[in-house]
């Protein structure tokens, strides 16, 4: 097989050995998980090798595909009582959650008829939410699939719980965290002056070995480069203003960069306003995950102010004033930065507590973006 392959690639003079699609393409592919689904379904046919492989992959691909649009979860609380209010904190959310409460004695024919009513209300295609105990997860597997499941305890808020869930959800939805397919991780890294956020960058860039930009680097570097964006960024400067849609362009240009496309990225000091975050979205380098650091101001202009060194008293005052204006324009902007955000449906924004060690938030940030520790 090899020698005819070998012949075949000689005589084609190899133009078939490799396929270069275009990065928008690849980007369409990515978000409809394309590739998933291909591979998922191949899987089925190696394994069934079906006669009729026309009717088996028209019976199968609709399946397959609602795999990974529609996301599932199945909750195990501990007491009837926080059933009761974890589903009023679901109904008052601004997302609709079909959620199920299952009862013990479930039946097969429960959840044919469960099935039926879901697509009479419409709501088959909606992300599920079931709530029960071990018990009744054994038969409803049989006829849900369940992307993630969670035993919830007692002191766990609910809140935290509704956190969770939503966003573990947007999460899956974006990125599946298939078995055999990857992609590079695309990641944006928010929060306050003070808060961490490049120390933590830097330590999730090198976790998932992808690659770490910077904004406020990149201008730096063309501004001394004098390159066409340094003469721009110079004009810019005259008149004191970098406009978002020139900063933008900057960014766009070292995110599809080969390395960038190839391993995936973290982006720090951007978007930094409404402003950005459309222009940013009307590009081909969209992040897939918005990482917001939640940290107070106490606990930033303490972890920021407090490196200090002997007998550089002006070089302190310099850098509380420029802290303060930061922290004064991070507050200004950055509500309005995340409602443009939350309104993108390609990013799942997801919310760690910066004010909690930095081991700490390492492990939040592992748990809550499926990061495997062996990593």
């Amino acid at each position: 097989m090899d020698i005819l392959l070998d012949k075949f690639l000689n005589e084609t003079r190899y133009s078939y050995r490799t396929v270069y699609y275009p990065t928008d393409l690849m980007l369409y592919f990515e978000k409809h998980h394309i590739f998933e689904i291909i591979f998922d379904l191949m899987i089925m046919l190696q394994k069934d090798r079906p006669l009729n492989t026309e009717q088996y992959i028209a019976e199968h691909i609709v399946e397959i595909s609602k795999k990974y649009n529609q996301i599932n979860t199945f909750l195990s609380l501990e007491d009837n009582e926080k059933t009761e209010r974890l589903l009023q904190t679901f109904q008052r959310s601004d997302q609709y959650y079909p959620v199920i409460e299952l009862q013990d004695s479930l039946t097969t024919t429960f959840f044919e008829a469960l099935n039926d009513k879901l697509r009479y209300l419409k709501l088959q295609d909606k992300h599920i939410i079931m709530l029960g105990d071990r018990k009744t997860l054994t038969l409803a597997k049989k006829h849900f699939h369940f992307h993630q499941t969670m035993y919830v305890k007692n002191e766990k808020s609910l809140q935290k719980t509704y956190s969770f869930v939503t966003e573990r959800i947007k999460l899956l939805q974006i990125d599946p965290h298939h078995s055999a397919i990857t992609y590079g991780q695309r990641i944006v890294l928010l929060g306050r002056p003070g808060c961490g956020k490049h120390r933590v960058g830097k330590w999730l860039a090198e976790k998932l070995n992808i690659c770490l930009v910077s904004a406020a680097d990149l201008v730096a570097q063309h501004e001394r480069n004098y390159d066409c964006f340094g003469k721009a960024l110079d004009c810019g400067s005259l008149e004191n203003v970098h406009t978002s849609e020139l900063i933008t362009s900057i960014v766009q240009h070292r995110l599809l960069q080969p390395d960038c496309i190839q391993s995936g990225w973290i982006l720090l000091d951007f978007p930094n306003t409404a402003d950005d975050v459309t222009n940013m979205f009307q590009t081909m380098a969209v992040p897939k995950i918005v990482l917001v650091i939640d940290a107070d101001e106490s606990v930033c202009r303490r972890r920021k102010l407090s490196r200090r060194k002997c007998g550089q008293v002006k070089a302190d005052c310099w850098q509380r004033m420029m802290f303060e204006t930061e922290l004064h324009f991070f507050n200004i902007s950055h509500p309005r930065t995340l409602v443009a955000l939350q309104k993108q449906q390609s990013c799942a924004v997801i919310h760690i507590d910066g004010n909690r060690s930095y081991s700490n938030i390492q492990k939040l940030i592992m748990d809550k973006l499926i990061i495997k520790k062996s990593l």
